[in-house]
């Protein structure tokens, strides 16, 4: 079968290659791909960014991804072949201390599909039956390989926020996980929501977020504090989601929140950032992080693609699998917001 291989510790190395079909053990389904999204982590482990050095090598990448199931593996009887299904991306353990605690997202032995083990840019894929979801009626395999990106921003933005209803919202970065996240936070009422992003976000990203109905800022004409003022007539934001992970905007966002906001951190980065905190101090800003989604952030984000409040169509620009590399160099130019592979 076909599968996008990294396979080499270094940037790029990288291809499409020919790779034997996973061998089905008990408990598995063996799942016929029928779409697979490239997520920020997929770019990191393709330019092997520092904070990356701990993918195995040669892997199979990818793990926002759906498909059916065409065999079904012993002691995995509620299924059957024929269903469409998702998978999630983090593997957990379920007997370590933060599983126990139902953090399955911070387990101390979690695995994700793509990095750690192969993942879903292939044509079929086997599947241990506790991290697989039976897809929602409604949605279609393409909006399937959008609900893990979809379930990152709920848990960052229901779990992980303090929006109340009325609240200036500013979400950094107007990549998938930021347009989710913005839509999220319109979902929990909050009264603007602004999107800020650069020039290089401005003829793709930006205007997409103005079509979906969200303001934006583009920190190359105009501050963060210059914009929200020209937006809301106040210098700050009662909430702030940073979700592009780059350390600048992390910094620039610290300055945002008003005394007793809200900063949650979505993004990650690539490296270290410089943080003057003493100002955050004395403002009382209550700052969250937000890593990955667990089980109801799934359930929760099929339920929202599958009703229409959260919508995933727009962000989507579809590839042949056999064209990976040019939905990966075309995400990574920002000119798409979603790259989806198709085998």
């Amino acid at each position: 079968m076909k599968a996008v291989r990294k396979i080499a510790r270094a940037p790029g190395e990288m291809q499409v290659a020919d790779v034997p079909q996973p061998d089905l053990q008990p408990g598995q389904l063996l799942i016929k791909v029928g779409a697979c999204a490239v997520c920020g982590s997929d770019l990191h482990a393709y330019n092997y960014d520092p904070g990356y050095e701990f993918i195995k090598v040669p892997v199979t990448l990818g793990h926002e991804f759906s498909g059916t199931i065409v065999e079904v593996g012993p002691g995995a009887t509620e299924w059957q072949q024929g269903q469409q299904v998702l998978v999630e991306a983090t593997h957990y353990c379920g007997s370590c201390p933060q599983c126990h605690l139902g953090r399955t997202n911070t387990c101390e032995n979690f695995q994700v599909l793509g990095l750690h083990k192969n993942g879903g840019m292939a044509q079929y894929v086997a599947a241990d039956v506790r991290y697989v979801h039976p897809l929602e009626p409604g949605l279609d395999l393409i909006q399937g390989a959008i609900v893990e990106p979809a379930s990152v921003a709920l848990h960052g933005v229901v779990d992980n926020s303090n929006i109340s209803p009325g609240d200036v919202v500013l979400v950094s970065g107007p990549g998938v996980i930021g347009i989710l996240a913005a839509q999220a936070a319109r979902i929990m009422g909050a009264g603007m929501v602004v999107i800020s992003g650069t020039s290089a976000d401005e003829k793709v990203r930006l205007t997409l977020a103005r079509q979906m109905g969200f303001e934006t800022i583009n920190v190359a004409n105009e501050t963060l504090i210059d914009g929200l003022f020209r937006l809301t007539g106040r210098n700050e934001a009662d909430v702030v989601i940073e979700c592009s992970g780059n350390a600048l905007a992390l910094e620039d966002c610290l300055a945002i929140p008003r005394k007793g906001g809200a900063l949650t951190i979505i993004g990650l980065y690539p490296g270290p950032s410089q943080i003057f905190i003493t100002p955050v101090v004395r403002k009382e800003i209550i700052i969250r992080t937000s890593y990955s989604s667990k089980w109801v952030n799934y359930r929760q984000a099929m339920n929202l693609i599958a009703s229409g409040r959260l919508e995933v169509n727009p962000l989507i620009t579809k590839y042949p699998l056999q064209k990976a590399l040019d939905g990966f160099n075309a995400a990574l130019e920002k000119k798409i917001v979603k790259a989806v592979l198709v085998p």
